[in-house]
């Protein structure tokens, strides 16, 4: 992360551990777990069915935009139609 880091020329980034148990991780996987969409530095849109990340970057301080997880399921029909 340090890469990371001087490339923003930031002073630290605070990462956030997410993953949780092995039920948390094989549920999350299949909607993108981690995968989110920064809008501003603490505010980002995320799927709605991965509510343990989304609770651990919330008690982060990070504000999160729940979408329908639906909505990528309807994205890759289109791309592949």
């Amino acid at each position: 992360m340090d890469v990371v880091r001087e490339a923003l020329n930031l002073k630290e980034i605070r990462v956030i551990q997410t993953g949780g148990d092995a039920y948390q991780r094989e549920r999350e996987q299949w909607d993108d777990g981690n995968n989110v969409v920064a809008l501003d530095r603490r505010v980002v849109v995320a799927y709605d069915r991965n509510t343990y990340t989304n609770r651990l970057m919330r008690e982060h301080g990070v504000e999160v935009i729940e979408i329908p997880a639906s909505e990528l399921a309807a994205a890759a029909a289109a791309a592949t139609a």
